[in-house]
Formats: C-alpha cells, structure tokens, sequence
C-alpha cells in the first residue's frame, strides 16, 4: 500500500507539472510570436512611410541594426506577385517568391522568423521610376525563440521536483500506512484472543487515523470487560449452583441412610434449595431471552398500586422472617402505567425483595404520577433504611450476579440477577430505573432508593429531568423532599 500510495503521489505531481508546465511554455511561447509579429508591423508600418528617404541599401542596412531585426530590406514586386528583386540583399532572407501586397500588409512566422511586409505608398514620381505595374514593400523580420532549449530546461526541472515529490510522498504514505498497519495488526491479534493489545496513538493526534486508533482501543476494551464479566458470571453461576445442590445431595443421601432425625425438615430443605435452583435457571432463562430480544411483551393499562400490593404479597414471609416491615404509598388519585402486567409484578417484586435483603427495619414502596404538568408517565420508587450502597458500587448494582450482601441475599433465596433483570425488563417497556444511596441523613442507616419510570397510558413526552416527589409530610419518609 505505502509503494501505491508513493507512486499515486509522484504520478499526479509530475503530471500535473507536466500539463500546466508545457501549457504555459506553449502560450508563452504564442504570445511572444504574436507580439514580435505586431511589433515587427508597427515598425514596418512607420519605414513605408518613409522609404522615400532610405532607398539606398547602405542606409536600408542601417535602419535594420538600429531596429535589430534579424533583416530588413525593401522589395519589388512585379504584377503578378512575384519578388522582382530586394534592394539591401541579394535575395530575401524568407522564402518569399511571391507576395500578394494589394489587400494590405502581412504577416506571420516561418521557421522560428516573424516577417512583416507593409505596402509602400509612392510619389507619382517615383511610380513612374518603376516598370509598369511593379510595386514595392517593406520587409522586416526577427528571429523568434524555439520551444526545444525551454522543453529541455523544463524536463531537468519535472524531474528534480518529482525527485522531491517521491521523497515527500514516502514519508506522507510512511505516516500515513503506519497506524493503518499498526491497527491493522491489533485487529488481527484481538481476533486472536489477544484482547488486552491497544494500537498506540498520542493524546494530542486528533486527525481520523487517530479516531480510527481510538475506536479501536474502545472495542478492545469492551469486549476485555466482556471477557471479564463472562468470566465472573461463570464464576457466579458455578457457585450459584454447586451451594444448592450441595445441600440437595446432602439431605438426600442422609435421607437414603436414614442418618436424619427429621426427615421431614431435610425434605423442606431439599424443596427449598430446588426452588432456588429453579428461580436461578428461570432468571437466567429471562435475561438471556431478553437479550436475544425473544422475551415476549403484551403492554396493557395496569394499576400501579396494585402492582406494587401484589410485590409486597409476594414478599410478604421473608420480610416477616427477618422483622422487616414493608408499607405502600400511592401519590396520586391512581396511577396506570403502560407496561406488561407480569413483567411488571417480576420488576416490583425484585426490586421490594432486595430491598428486604438489605433494609435494616422497614421498606417503602411508592407509587404515582410524576407531578410536572401533563407529562403522562408514573413512577415507582423502593426505598429501604439499609446500610446503603458505596459510592463506588453504584455503577454495579445492575451487573448480573452482583451481590453487595451475599448472606442475606442467600438467605431470602436471591440469584443476583434480579437487578440486572429488572433494567432489561424495564427497558423493555420503554422506561428507565437507576438507584440512589444514600437517601437520609443518619449516617447509621443511609439507605437506598430504587426508582422506576414508565410511560403512563398517555404518554406525550419523556420527563427532561428527574422529579422529586412530594408527600404528605405525615407519611413522608427519610429522603423524600417537597
């Protein structure tokens, strides 16, 4: 490509040289034969009007040096055209042997000599000096330059610069092919498992190659976090798995030996770690098809509170097991968003059920109407007076598999997937969710929020920024400002 590249170059430098060098020696060169051709008219013009006075050749010789012309002379010429004979010179130095002086002067070029012939106007008297119908004219002529010398000195100087051109060119295409081919040798190795190589490029190249570059070192990065988070949900799902079905043997190899006292208790063991086996296939199975854009949607009107009742049902015993209290409260006359009502019920009851696995005492689920005039979409939002969440896992919480509290979570039977399920079916249905910690100011139990926004059953246009829902200062919770 470098070799194309140099020789592309050096091939349009060169010819376009060679085209606007030889036009301009050719209309050089016209336009200094036009000009020797008027000027040799205007003199030839002023001598016939005064060859009465220099009709002697001496004198004819002389006028010619001063006008340094190549020869100047005064011809007769006979009726029928032809030169009779030339007054300075023996004969005539262009090849004129007949000239046709009655419709006025002439002129032009002949073998690199310009040639001006003008009529001369004779007294009566000199008329008569001459034989019967002869006429005399004046001839001037000049010696114009030849293209050959110039062409010569114009080929020297095409090649020198193409000389230069091809040394310019090289160093543009080395500039220019040398990322291309340094990127082009990242690709293949990135091609080849080799995700951590990175085309080098400066902080302060901004051309397209450098683009290129960085665009590069993007996808490489990515697909290494891809790797990486591939890598760790194996890790995950291998863990996941073996937890439960450790147990599962357990009981039921104790129950085959007949080694239990309570069959019975190792029996709802068993059924309980299956259960949690069978929600951690079926979150896999849901992300994993939303994914592949396979899960199927029905959006419908569905009531928000009682969405959120239906969560808290559903969560109900866990939170009893461990004294956790879970309140609801409606903002709004009665909120209906447009969403699937399963998948709707699937992403309150994830989000109310790590709530619990986190709270410290008590959870609130709050559903209504975002207040900014006809905005038509509704929200949802779960708070809990945990321990709260880093700043620095915030970016986190919705990866699969992240548990910030892997006990607890054990505990109420979570895969850690129900977060990153709840923004892919969220997003499914045309909303947002993000997370906020901490949400009060006891430094104790900070808290966290997770909110939910979705399109209401008539929807004009996205919220701009994020509300700030105001209650009744009654039942008004930690955080939650008018």
């Amino acid at each position: 490509m470098r070799r194309r590249l140099t020789l592309t170059i050096v091939g349009l430098v060169t010819g376009a040289l060679l085209l606007a060098g030889g036009g301009a020696l050719v209309v050089a060169s016209s336009t200094a034969r036009h000009d020797v051709v008027t000027q040799l008219l205007d003199e030839a013009g002023a001598l016939a009007r005064n060859a009465s006075s220099i009709r002697r050749p001496a004198m004819v010789r002389l006028v010619g040096r001063v006008l340094r012309v190549e020869s100047a002379d005064i011809l007769v010429v006979g009726p029928s055209g032809r030169v009779v004979r030339a007054i300075a010179h023996k004969r005539t130095p262009l090849p004129l042997t007949t000239l046709s002086i009655t419709g006025g002067p002439s002129s032009g070029v002949r073998d690199n000599v310009a040639y001006a012939v003008v009529p001369v106007q004779l007294s009566a008297s000199a008329a008569r000096s001459l034989p019967p119908g002869d006429r005399t004219a004046v001839l001037l002529t000049r010696r114009v330059g030849d293209l050959a010398p110039h062409w010569g000195f114009f080929v020297i100087v095409t090649a020198g610069t193409a000389a230069v051109a091809a040394a310019v060119a090289a160093a543009l295409a080395r500039r220019i092919t040398k990322p291309i081919t340094a990127a082009s040798d990242v690709t293949v190795r990135i091609a080849g498992g080799q995700l951590e190589a990175r085309v080098p490029v400066r902080d302060d190249e901004r051309d397209e190659l450098a683009t290129l570059a960085r665009s590069i070192n993007a996808m490489a990065a990515s697909l290494e976090h891809a790797r990486r988070r591939e890598t760790e949900l194996l890790a995950s799902v291998s863990h996941d798995l073996r937890t439960p079905l450790t147990s599962i043997r357990g009981y039921a190899e104790a129950i085959a030996d007949d080694v239990t006292d309570d069959a019975g208790a190792a029996a709802r063991i068993i059924t309980d770690q299956a259960q949690r086996l069978e929600r951690l296939v079926g979150d896999l199975l849901d992300l994993a098809r939303r994914r592949s854009h396979h899960l199927p949607l029905h959006p419908t009107a569905v009531d928000l509170a009682a969405s959120g009742r239906q969560a808290i049902d559903a969560v109900g015993p866990e939170a009893r097991r461990f004294g956790v209290s879970v309140a609801l409260q409606v903002h709004g006359a009665h909120p209906v968003a447009r969403a699937d009502p399963d998948r709707l019920a699937q992403v309150l009851t994830n989000l109310v059920q790590n709530a619990v696995a986190h709270a410290g005492s008590s959870v609130v689920v709050r559903v209504g109407d975002v207040p900014a005039a006809g905005s038509g979409w509704v929200f949802g939002a779960v708070e809990d007076d945990g321990p709260g969440i880093p700043a620095g896992e915030l970016e986190r919480v919705f990866d699969r598999f992240y548990q910030l509290d892997r006990g607890r979570a054990a505990q109420v039977g979570g895969s850690g997937l129900g977060l990153s399920i709840v923004a892919e079916l969220v997003s499914a249905m045309g909303g947002t969710v993000r997370v906020e910690s901490p949400v009060s100011g006891d430094p104790a139990c900070p808290g966290s929020r997770f909110v939910i926004m979705l399109p209401g059953v008539a929807v004009v246009a996205p919220p701009t920024s994020t509300p700030e829902w105001a209650a009744p200062e009654s039942s008004a919770a930690p955080g939650v400002t008018r």
